[in-house]
């Protein structure tokens, strides 16, 4: 079902997450953890150190858990669903802990102090109000902005992010290929009939750029187009109209 816009920014907002998870007790954004299981045990070990960015009530820290990945920080900024996850799993769970945080400002954590951060359907939620992925607006350039800085600050040398994402990579690779977050990146493209995407960046790996120049590319010729026309530019894969209600199919997975 499609949303307006207007209705979508309740994904921004704080009151509606805890509303929401008063009374919901899991759900999964975008793709279950079968799906993404044996890509994301590719880019991490077991003894890595993992935040986990919007953890929301997502299983995803526990499916890990339940694999041997134990070291897992889950942050978000709902306090009422962090403080009744302490509660529930500090004595089942006590490898894994929980910390109220905006992404945008993760001053609690130390440089440093992670090998991996985990991105699932995060940024897509912090970027749900946009009308185009084409031309960000200054205040969703600058949220972004903000939350990669913090990622690179707490990566270690040789860490990780991971982004599992329905962006398309010539929509999110203008943003992730930056030179000054010091990582390189990889993508990977899952599903079947829905298609989805994984990028890997790694701290301190350099950039190819001759692998992310066709996506950048791509943008900068939309850009172009869309300045001459008053039509709206669309980029047709087979998905959907990326244009107008872009993140519309995100809430495709639930248990």
């Amino acid at each position: 079902m499609t949303e307006h816009r207007a209705d979508r920014e309740k994904y921004r907002k704080q009151e509606y997450w805890d509303d929401r998870f008063s009374t919901e007790d899991a759900y999964e954004w975008l793709a279950g953890f079968d799906q993404i299981k044996e890509l994301l045990c590719s880019w991490i070990k077991p003894d890595d150190k993992i935040l986990h960015l919007g953890c929301g009530n997502s299983r995803l820290s526990f499916d890990l858990y339940d694999l041997g990945y134990k070291h897992v920080t889950n942050v978000d900024f709902a306090a009422s669903l962090i403080s009744r996850c302490k509660e529930q799993y500090g004595s089942s769970h006590p490898e894994v802990s929980w910390l109220c945080s905006d992404i945008r400002n993760m001053s609690a954590l130390d440089d440093g102090s992670f090998d991996v951060v985990i991105e699932k359907a995060t940024l897509d939620s912090l970027l749900v109000a946009e009308k185009s992925p084409w031309n960000m607006s200054d205040a969703g350039r600058q949220d972004l902005t903000s939350t990669l800085g913090e990622i690179a600050r707490l990566l270690r040398a040789g860490g990780r992010f991971v982004s599992v994402t329905f962006a398309q990579p010539h929509f999110r690779l203008p943003h992730y290929a930056v030179d000054d977050y010091g990582w390189s990146c990889e993508t990977r493209t899952l599903g079947t009939n829905f298609h989805f995407f994984a990028y890997c960046m790694v701290k301190g790996r350099p950039l190819d750029r001759t692998l992310v120049e066709p996506f950048l590319y791509a943008v900068r010729s939309a850009q172009r187009e869309a300045s001459r026309s008053p039509s709206p530019v669309h980029c047709a894969d087979g998905d959907g109209d990326d244009n107008a209600d872009w993140l519309k199919s995100i809430e495709v997975f639930e248990q």
